[in-house]
């Protein structure tokens, strides 16, 4: 006969067998989530000369496309977040893929710029409510002592978004069109949020969070913590934006190699970087969930490095510059991710992680077009190298300040 003890232990270890098989399941959907949004913010890069003549609009006009994303994805940060935290993961992540993908197959048959610019912001409103509901998600299925590996393997998205547009999205255009690009993403995306309403569940006892009050984004704001961390992960995108966009075109400019050499030896930073977050999360779990201090050493290294990347001078140079500037560049972010997720406490993880990435998302704006500049008016290849590397200083002397696993929460009881 079996007592009534003995049910209890077999449910409760029943249990964690299955929050123990499904939390990984958990970082798989939240890691494609994160590939629709980013897939469908870059095929447009694929896309835009063959589309401008069916739209018959001129080249240089297709930017506002680009611009018209970002202002919807910056929103979403911030809405997404405080959203998520009210709603739940689950119903965030299919309801922005269901939306992201009505309107990306909305976008196929855009017949001008104005209604393709209010469709591309719908697109980024979408897309930007999933990082935040992806990272809460996590949170709520990994230990504090276990989300580095686990959200280091969630922003290899960004990564493999890039192979994965690069590889797909110009032979799809080529056999049938660009608009059966955004058509074959937009259903995609649809199922795949039918998908995550039945299969992504909120946390291991099924508990939605409570909702918050309007006021924590002024108490995340005002905690001095929580404002060091946002310039310390602002300072990390402005060096790793600045040169992901203007890498290739200065090595072309500086040693006159043909294009196609240039992107051979960016490969290596980009092969490097997809590696570096997971790797890094296991090396914090594996000390205990120490942060701060590996964020602030890496930082270092990415500012040095990255000055030392202006002087190189032969090929295979460059190629171990860029491969060791790849590792550090992001390698950073998904300690930064967790502690910015943690700083929310239980019921704000998805508020804290979308105000910083909607602030973080300015970097990649203005870091290019500054470096650039810079270029321009010096024409010296170290100069703009210079500039970039003063965002992970920058993040350096903020992360001095930072301590290990606080929260508002945990302040406003003191």
């Amino acid at each position: 006969m079996i007592s009534r003890s003995d049910s209890v232990r077999t449910d409760v270890s029943g249990s964690i067998r299955v929050s123990g098989t499904y939390r990984w399941m958990a970082v798989l959907l939240g890691w494609i989530a994160l590939d629709f949004t980013m897939v469908a913010r870059l095929a447009w890069g694929s896309v835009a000369v063959v589309a401008s003549s069916s739209l018959g609009l001129p080249v240089l006009s297709l930017g506002v496309f680009v611009t018209a994303f970002f202002c919807g994805y910056v929103i979403a940060n911030w809405l997404g977040g405080f959203l998520t935290d009210r709603v739940g993961s689950r119903l965030m992540l299919s309801g922005t893929m269901i939306a992201l993908g009505c309107a990306t197959f909305g976008f196929s048959m855009t017949p001008g710029i104005a209604v393709g610019m209010a469709l591309q912001a719908v697109m980024g409103l979408a897309a930007g409510g999933d990082v935040a509901a992806a990272v809460k998600l996590i949170t709520a299925w990994f230990d504090v002592k276990e989300r580095g590996k686990a959200i280091g393997f969630l922003l290899t998205a960004l990564p493999a978004s890039v192979v994965i547009t690069n590889a797909c999205v110009p032979t799809l255009m080529h056999r049938f069109g660009w608009q059966a690009v955004y058509q074959i993403i937009g259903v995609a995306a649809v199922l795949f949020g039918i998908i995550c309403l039945w299969a992504v569940r909120d946390g291991p006892n099924r508990d939605v969070s409570p909702a918050i009050s309007t006021l924590r984004a002024g108490a995340l704001l005002r905690h001095p913590q929580y404002v060091l961390l946002l310039v310390a992960g602002f300072g990390g995108y402005w060096g790793m934006w600045g040169f992901t966009f203007l890498v290739n075109a200065l090595i072309v400019k500086r040693y006159g190699l043909s294009p196609a050499v240039a992107g051979s030896i960016v490969v290596w930073f980009g092969m490097t970087s997809l590696i570096s977050k997971p790797v890094v999360g296991f090396i914090s779990d594996f000390l205990g969930g120490i942060r701060r201090s590996i964020m602030l050493i890496i930082m270092v290294v990415f500012a040095a490095l990255m000055i030392t990347f202006g002087f190189l001078q032969t090929e295979h140079e460059l190629m171990i510059g860029a491969a060791a500037i790849g590792f550090v560049s992001l390698a950073w972010s998904p300690l930064m991710t967790a502690t910015i997720a943690e700083a929310g406490g239980k019921t704000g993880a998805g508020l804290s992680t979308g105000i910083a990435n909607g602030l973080w998302q300015f970097a990649g704006a203005w870091s290019p077009a500054a470096a650039g500049l810079i270029f321009q008016w010096t024409h010296a290849f170290h100069a703009p190298f210079y500039l970039l590397a003063a965002g992970p200083v920058v993040a350096a002397f903020a992360l001095l300040w930072v301590k290990d696993g606080f929260s508002v929460d945990q302040s406003a009881r003191l």
